[in-house]
């Protein structure tokens, strides 16, 4: 965070206002990504976000009222793009690259550094995702299961099924296996997540299959 921003105009004396804005810059995308709304698909460009307002406010624990004026004022005041998009709202941060410059200049708002995404990509240049470098820090199952329903939900899936799909998942191949594929969904940017996933769940598990029963020796991973 850049210092200032609980001082900024916007953000002084509404902690709940800072929340949302600390919420979009850490749900940003920080590359290029295709999304299924509502039967649609969409481009969410880099410092973009698609989010219902509604799941917005449950995320940050506020009301509906509050996002939507908050985010009525950081257009008016050229912070954001806000623009309705299939029953969603994509929402652009206008200075979104000062953000990720530690040293850049810019207003008063938080400055989040590099992205997780952008810190990882840049360790050698390994091809490792979000998903799979947060994991490492926390509890598998629960990790597993947070991750599984916000893939799913930034692809236009009800929380309700997401978590069904999960739980399933969890259930029938583990929580190594499913983040393993999570991360790769994340990674290849998967325009329908639960068939991708489920395809590469399916074939992980055939693999351990045979090599569990010495029927074909040691099978190479197969690609989706």
């Amino acid at each position: 965070m850049k210092r200032g921003v609980t001082s900024h105009p916007l953000f002084k004396g509404h902690p709940e206002r800072i929340a949302i804005w600390l919420w979009l810059i850490d749900n940003a995308a920080w590359k290029e990504t295709r999304h299924d709304v509502n039967g649609k698909t969409i481009t969410v460009g880099r410092g973009s976000v698609c989010v219902s307002q509604r799941r917005l406010a449950e995320d940050v624990g506020v009301g509906y009222q509050v996002v939507r004026s908050l985010l009525a004022r950081l257009q008016c005041d050229g912070m954001v793009r806000v623009t309705p998009t299939h029953g969603r709202t994509l929402i652009t941060l206008c200075n979104y690259e000062k953000y990720q410059r530690p040293t850049g200049s810019g207003n008063a708002a938080p400055n989040a550094g590099a992205t997780q995404g952008q810190r990882t990509k840049g360790q050698g240049d390994k091809e490792t995702s979000v998903s799979e470098e947060t994991a490492k820090a926390k509890d598998p199952s629960r990790q597993a299961f947070d991750l599984g329903v916000a893939l799913l939900a930034q692809s236009g899936i009800d929380a309700g099924r997401a978590r069904g799909l999960v739980g399933k998942w969890r259930r029938d191949h583990g929580d190594a296996a499913l983040i393993a594929a999570l991360g790769r969904a994340e990674r290849e940017g998967a325009v329908e997540p639960v068939a991708f996933i489920e395809g590469i769940l399916r074939k992980s598990g055939r693999a351990h299959d045979c090599t569990h029963f010495g029927a074909f020796g040691n099978i190479p991973e197969v690609a989706p």
